[in-house]
């Protein structure tokens, strides 16, 4: 039947967008934002352009703004895009519906970060592999990327591959 399979990451996104940040409240995005700023400060970015990527609401995405970056925030979630487009000071951020493997041409980027859990519903290596070749293409020479990931302990990953 035509058309692209349904994402579930997305839809999942999607169904929780007007929920996202009361389930988030305990997430202190201020010391998240401090300790990027730190990572960012540290290794000297060529400017200020930033692409928040996997924004979400805006949560991030607006702090960094207010910080002084200019910020374009990219989600897979369209409803995650219109919570973030509907908060104060949204109008300081351009906010756009993207996949991180496939990047939308938005930039040139000075940084890039992936604040949470964007990284995590990346399902192989070859996705891992689509999104950072997607990141560098949309930063500026000497631009940098910065990022966090769960990961869980090798002891408890299962059994080793033969």
């Amino acid at each position: 039947m035509g058309g692209e399979a349904a994402d579930p990451v997305r839809e999942a996104y999607d169904r929780t967008a007007v929920v996202y940040d009361r389930l988030t409240r305990a997430d202190d995005y201020d010391v998240w934002v401090g300790l990027y700023r730190q990572l960012i400060d540290r290794h000297g970015a060529p400017g200020r352009d930033l692409v928040d990527l996997g924004c979400g609401t805006g949560k991030a995405a607006l702090r960094l703004a207010s910080s002084g970056f200019r910020v374009t925030g990219i989600d897979l979630s369209p409803e995650m895009v219109r919570m973030a487009s509907a908060k104060p000071g949204a109008e300081e951020v351009r906010f756009l519906v993207g996949d991180l493997r496939d990047l939308p041409e938005a930039g040139p980027f000075d940084v890039a970060v992936a604040l949470g859990e964007p990284l995590n519903y990346l399902t192989d290596e070859g996705e891992l592999r689509a999104s950072f070749r997607s990141v560098a293409g949309v930063l500026r020479p000497g631009g940098i990327c910065s990022s966090s990931m769960s990961t869980r302990p090798a002891s408890t990953a299962g059994s080793p591959r033969r």
